[in-house]
This record gives structure tokens, sequence and C-alpha cells, in this order.
């Protein structure tokens, strides 16, 4: 191992250690020094000065639709299902125009939120179809009984 010294701005003396063969840069990995790029080496595995990792995408509305179509199945149904909905077509509409990522959750809750919508509404159309036959057959019936009564 080879230690190279080197002056930052004149005023302070630092250590680099470079491996003899590749010039790979130990100093970040074993001695914990933050290294600000040696302008002597080509060691393409030394950080560059000024070096920005891409940024992630905010996923709040695709998170947000992805979690009320869930409640919206489980637990809540209508209550959460608009909300999975609008969240839904939010996320994917900010998706497509690159405002945002996770296209796919918000995909997922909105499916989920229209699934929980149309299971809500046949359950209603279900419940008035029930008591409307119930209220028929309980009249009908109350009427058969009633007439031979009033005949005798």
């Amino acid at each position: 191992m080879e230690t190279l010294y080197l002056y930052d701005n004149a005023k302070s003396q630092r250590h680099i250690h470079h491996c003899e063969r590749c010039e790979f840069n130990l100093t970040q990995r074993f001695f914990a020094f933050q290294d600000k790029g040696d302008p002597v080496s080509n060691n393409p595995h030394q950080n560059q000065p000024g070096a920005t990792l891409p940024q992630e995408l905010p996923q709040g509305m695709a998170i947000a639709a992805l979690v009320t179509g869930i409640l919206s199945l489980t637990l809540c149904g209508i209550f959460t299902a608009i909300p999975a909905i609008i969240c839904g077509h939010v996320g994917v509409k900010q998706a497509d125009n690159g405002e945002a990522s996770g296209r796919t959750m918000a995909m997922a809750g909105m499916i989920m939120g229209y699934i929980s919508l149309a299971l809500t509404l046949l359950a209603i159309i279900a419940y008035v179809v029930l008591i409307v036959f119930v209220i028929g057959a309980a009249a009908a019936g109350g009427a058969a009984g009633a007439a031979p009564a009033g005949g005798i």
C-alpha cells in the first residue's frame, strides 16, 4: 500500500491510500475519510467532485390510491373506494407527465376502488330487490289470508 500526500487549500495535509496494483482508493473504504476526488489518479472507482445521484420522484398519490383501494376492499367499502379512484386517476396522470412515479401502484389502487364500488352498488341493488320482494310477499300473503276470514 502506498500513501500519497496531498494538500487541501494549502492548510491541512490529508492521507490518501491507494492499492499499488489497481490504484483503487482505499481511503473511503477502510479509513472512513471523505474523499473529494484525486486529480492525480485515473481511477474510475473514485468519487468525483460534484457527482449527484438521480433523485426519486414522489409517489404520494400512488401510495394514497393503493392504501385507500386496499381499505375499500377490506373494511370501508364506498367510503374509501371513491378516494381510491380519484387518487388513482391523479397518480396515473402525474406518472404519465413525468411528475411522479408509481404508475402501477396508482393503477392497482384505482382498479381496487372500481371493484369495491361495483361490489357496493351490487350489494345495494340486492338489498333493494330483497326488500321489495319481502314487502311484496308479505302484502300478497296478508291479502290472501284476509279474504277467507272475511268471507265466513
